[in-house]
């Protein structure tokens, strides 16, 4: 049997990085620094083997 994220921990993406200069110099993107999205949650995969 093989785990991903046994622990069921979020993994979470890259923020986001889109700087968008305003007046002055001032950033205008309301979503900048923030994370929007995560990775799957738990994943398991079973196998078996016979053999004869």
């Amino acid at each position: 049997m093989e785990g991903y994220n046994a622990f069921n921990h979020v993994n979470l993406s890259m923020p986001n990085t889109s700087f968008t200069a305003g007046a002055g110099g001032v950033n205008v993107n309301n979503n900048f620094g923030v994370i929007t999205s995560a990775s799957s949650a738990r994943q398991v995969q079973l196998g078996a083997k016979v053999r004869f």
